[in-house]
Formats: structure tokens, sequence, C-alpha cells
């Protein structure tokens, strides 16, 4: 292939959503990596809050600086967006308490299984129904995850029942991303997303602390704040998590979240090269199979369709 014909085909709106869909999936696996590390240093009704917070202090005083706010539109789609903002925050606290319990590779696992209820939630939505193609590569990236997690009694413990909660969460909160994603640009959409997400997420928090918190912890979790290696993984969070928001908000303004579902999975595999670099955990012969499976969903041929989806407004009003 020359150069000229390889620099065309990068640019291509589907295999830029794709590398970005990619970037993202490995911000994933470090997002939840740095999430074990912080629950454990601060009650995750505050880290939750803070995951949210930080973001929104970063990208103010940038977009601020850029003179985005100058462009924004007219306050408008402020609905799906609420609700967006709201199915995340409840994703995220059922992720990071199974984060609580569970491993590393089996919670990012059950947040990157998202793909498996797209397809339903567009069919509820607008009566869509999707390829072969795509379903034949969502399905052979749940064969891939069935050999990672291999089933017994440990993953059906009542721990399992918050990671399917993250897995049907996470799926309608991508689809209703895309459809936002649509209607304002990728400033606009990320101010609103972490505005709404820090104001829901405070909620909890401030009735947790008031009613629930006991005086020692309260000082144990001041303390922990004073000390450089509790931020360290604050920050990291804050910084992936604006990075996975901004490329998946330029991937789904190109094609079409549903068909770049089976991407979703490529979190798992790096999330355990990262249990192995940093825990010593060695994946065995059907984790490796597993994700090799997941990759090949990847990059299975299929119709990677432009994000020109129904609205969710006149879809349900059919």
């Amino acid at each position: 292939m020359s150069l000229k014909r390889f620099l065309n085909t990068i640019q291509q709106p589907e295999t830029t959503a794709v590398i970005y869909m990619v970037l993202s999936s490995m911000f994933a696996a470090l997002f939840a990596f740095f999430g074990k590390v912080g629950v454990e240093e601060l009650p995750f009704a505050l880290l939750l809050f803070l995951r949210f917070f930080i973001p929104l202090v970063l990208i103010v005083p940038v977009f601020a600086f850029m003179g985005v706010f100058k462009k924004f539109h007219e306050l408008h789609n402020i609905g799906l967006q609420l609700l967006r903002a709201f199915v995340e925050v409840i994703c995220q606290y059922c992720f990071f308490g199974y984060l609580l319990n569970g491993t590393l590779l089996h919670a990012t696992l059950f947040w990157s299984s998202a793909p498996l209820f797209m397809p339903l939630f567009y069919k509820w939505l607008h009566g869509y129904r999707s390829d072969r193609a795509n379903l034949m590569a969502i399905m052979i990236g749940l064969i891939g995850v069935i050999c990672i997690i291999k089933p017994d009694k440990g993953i059906f413990d009542p721990y399992s029942i918050l990671g399917v909660l993250v897995a049907i969460t996470s799926a309608l909160s991508q689809i209703l991303n895309g459809y936002n994603r649509e209607r304002h640009s990728n400033e606009e959409n990320l101010t609103y997303f972490f505005t709404f997400t820090s104001i829901l997420s405070f909620l909890p928090l401030g009735l947790y602390a008031i009613l629930f918190l006991p005086e020692s912890l309260r000082e144990k979790t001041a303390l922990a704040l004073q000390q450089f290696s509790v931020w360290t993984p604050l920050l990291a969070i804050s910084v992936t998590t604006i990075l996975i928001q901004t490329f998946r908000g330029i991937a789904f303004k190109r094609v079409k979240p549903l068909y770049l579902g089976p991407l979703f999975y490529l979190a798992i595999p790096f999330s355990g090269l990262i249990e192995y670099w940093m825990y010593g955990i060695t994946p065995d012969f059907l984790s490796v199979i597993g994700s090799l499976l997941i990759i090949l969903s990847s990059f299975i041929k299929r119709d990677l369709k432009t994000s020109q989806t129904p609205s969710v407004e006149s879809s349900t009003a059919k």
C-alpha cells in the first residue's frame, strides 16, 4: 500500500473512529487500575465525586482560555444530558462498588461488556436491528469474555449483580452519549457531562458524610487527602476520564456507538496486562485464548455506519 493511500485510509471517518475507540479502551483499562488503587484509600462516595469534579476543574480554565464558551449554543437538549449523567453516576457507583470486592480484570470485563446490551437498547428506542457481522463480532467477544471469567460459583456471587448493572448502565450511557454528541460539540458535551455528574454525585456524598460517616473515618479521610500518594491516582483517574470521554465523543460523532461496541472489549486484555505487570498475576491458557478472541472480534469487517441515528424523542414517539 502506498503512503498516500495509507494516509487517505486513516483519514476516513470509520478508520479514525476505530483508532479513537482503541485509544479510549486503553485508557479505560488505566482508569480501572487507578480506580482500584484509589478506592482502597478513600470512601468511594468521595472518590466518585472527585472522579467527576476534578476533570471539571481541569477543563473549565482550558476551555475558557480557548474561548470555547463564547461558541456555546443556546441551552438545549438538557434532558438527555441530565439523563446520561444520571445513568453514568449509577454506572460508576456499581463499578467502584464491584472494585471494592472483585478483581481489576473482572471489573473491567463487566464495564466493557456494554456491547452485549447495546442492540437491545437500540431495538427498544427506535426498532433498530444490528447487522449480522456486528452481532457475530459481539458474540465472538462474548465467548472471549466467558473464556476469561470461566464462570463458576465465584463469578455468580451477589457482587456480580453490580457487575451486570455496570454493563447495562454503561451500554445506555454510551448510546445517550452518541445522541448527545450529534447535537453538541465535544467541548459542550464534556462541560455538560462533568457539570451534571459532579452535581448528581455530590448529593449522595453529602448525605453519606452527614448521616453515616463516623468521626474517626472523617479524620482518616482528611489525613489521606493531605498525602501526595492519594492525589496521584485521583489525578490519573481524572486525566484518563477526560481522555476516555474525549476519544469516545470524537468516535461517536463519526460512527454509531452500536457499531463500535466490540472495541469496548479491548479494555479487558489491556487490564489483564496491567494486572500482570503490577501484581504479577499471570493469565492462564483460557484467558489468553479469550483475549485473542476479543481482539479478533474487534477486527471483524462490518458495516460501520455513520452516526446519523434518529433522536430518542422521535423514536419513542412512534
